[in-house]
This record gives C-alpha cells, sequence and structure tokens, in this order.
C-alpha cells in the first residue's frame, strides 16, 4: 500500500524543516503535468539539482542535472515504493546529492 497524502505531507514538513542544511535546499512541489497526481522533491546544491519525483501508484524516479555541465542523469526510474519503503528512499535520494 502506498499513502500517497501521508508522504506527500511528510516530505514537505521534510523539506519545510531543512530549507538549506548541510549546504542542500529542498523544496517540496504537488501537482506534476501527468494524468495521475504526482509529486516532486527538488533538492540542490552548488553543483546538482536532483529530483525525487514520485505518483500515487507509488512509482517514483530519481534523475538529475550537473549545474557545471548542464548533462542531466538518471540514477534509476520506476522504482515502487511503498508505506515502508519511502522514508528509506526519501533519506537515500537526499544523501546522493553532491
Amino acid at each position: 500500500m502506498f499513502d500517497f497524502k501521508r508522504w506527500c505531507s511528510w516530505a514537505e514538513a521534510q523539506c519545510q524543516q531543512r530549507a538549506s542544511a548541510n549546504g542542500i535546499a529542498a523544496q517540496f512541489n504537488l501537482g506534476l503535468p501527468s494524468p495521475k497526481r504526482g509529486a516532486i522533491v527538488d533538492f540542490k546544491s552548488d553543483r546538482q539539482l536532483m529530483q525525487f519525483a514520485f505518483w500515487e501508484t507509488g512509482e517514483a524516479d530519481f534523475y538529475g542535472i550537473d549545474l557545471h555541465s548542464k548533462e542531466g542523469f538518471i540514477v534509476w526510474n520506476g522504482r515502487l515504493l511503498n508505506d515502508g519503503s519511502f522514508e528509506e528512499t526519501f533519506w537515500e535520494c537526499l544523501l546522493a546529492v553532491t
């Protein structure tokens, strides 16, 4: 099971608490242009803009752009999250930002 509303609220609260901790800014955005409801968490450092996107179905992607070279890359795509894996995945994404 994946409780989309719960995890949107949780992610938004984490972003507000973190605002810009350890040189990494975090911002929550609800409502991706998609047929299914989704959200994005942007993690931005001086070097990277990383986006953790997730949808009401539990599907998630993690991708980014190197701000110096302007090259984009995908870390993973199509991961299926549930209530037991969302929080761990959020922290995994944050720790991947350099």
